[in-house]
């Protein structure tokens, strides 16, 4: 099975990666990086399973998102999220004025 891990290099994407590869599937990874420890997850995950593809992109940008668009996956496990829900509220207000 091809897997697909949307914010695969934060602590549970990298974590279900691993897994996933103990079990024999291919996983790519799709992570914009933006938390300092994602890229501790990510060189971590590596480290174990070389294997694991790595795309760096937004789910928030459609060209981002091109670069995976036209793989053929099994299965997507979407993780990409705000992690802090004060940055998303300041994010929420923003698009709110800018409208």
């Amino acid at each position: 099975m091809r897997v697909l891990i949307t914010g695969g290099a934060g602590f549970i994407g990298s974590n279900a990666a691993r897994r996933f590869r103990e079990l024999g599937h291919d996983v790519v990874l799709f992570d914009n990086l933006s938390r300092p420890a994602a890229r501790y997850n990510l060189r971590w995950l590596q480290s174990l399973h070389p294997q694991v593809r790595f795309v760096q992109g937004d789910v928030r940008n459609e060209d981002d998102l091109s670069i995976i668009g036209q793989e053929p996956f099994d299965a997507i496990l979407h993780l990409a999220a705000q992690v802090a829900a004060g940055s998303a509220s300041r994010s929420a207000s923003r698009a709110t004025s800018e409208a």
